[in-house]
């Protein structure tokens, strides 16, 4: 999706750390695939769908077969049980995050895993953002603090 958003939305896209300082603080954020050790099945199947030809011939299935394929192959990402979900967003903390710390970063930011998580170290964060399908979560960062938010309508009702 990333000519998609970068031509549409005039969004810029990382493939891989986006390192930066904002308001302080030095943060790295990347999307969160592939950054623990094994998950092999997973990386396997990530080289299948992101190889120029499978993207070619999937930009040509007509949308109303693309997209629920497209959202099939996402549910199969997300059935992992809560528990296994805390598992990998520990791993992430233990395997990804202390080593960012020791790199000098203060908050280190992914996505992928759709369980929000957040865990702090020695004035260091660790985030996982969460999803905006299932938990309508997103981070905010002011005064160089990080927080999480859920998003809600004017009367203050989640929306999913």
């Amino acid at each position: 999706m990333g000519e998609f958003l970068e031509r549409e939305l005039g969004c810029s896209v990382s493939s891989g750390w986006l390192e930066l300082e904002v308001q302080g603080k030095k943060l790295c954020m990347a999307h969160g695939d592939g950054l623990i050790r094994g998950d092999t099945g997973y990386k396997v199947l990530k080289k299948i769908l992101r190889s120029r030809l499978n993207i070619a011939l999937y930009k040509l299935v007509h949308p109303d077969v693309g997209i629920p394929f497209a959202k099939a192959c996402s549910r199969l990402g997300r059935q992992a049980s809560n528990e296994e979900m805390k598992r990998i967003v520990e791993r992430l903390f233990q395997e990804v995050a202390l080593l960012k710390f020791r790199e000098g970063f203060d908050i280190v930011v992914v996505g992928h895993v759709h369980l929000p998580y957040e865990k702090t170290q020695d004035g260091k964060a660790l985030f996982v953002v969460g999803d905006w399908i299932e938990n309508v979560t997103y981070l905010v960062m002011e005064d160089g603090t990080m927080t999480r938010k859920m998003w809600k309508d004017a009367a203050g009702e989640r929306q999913s």
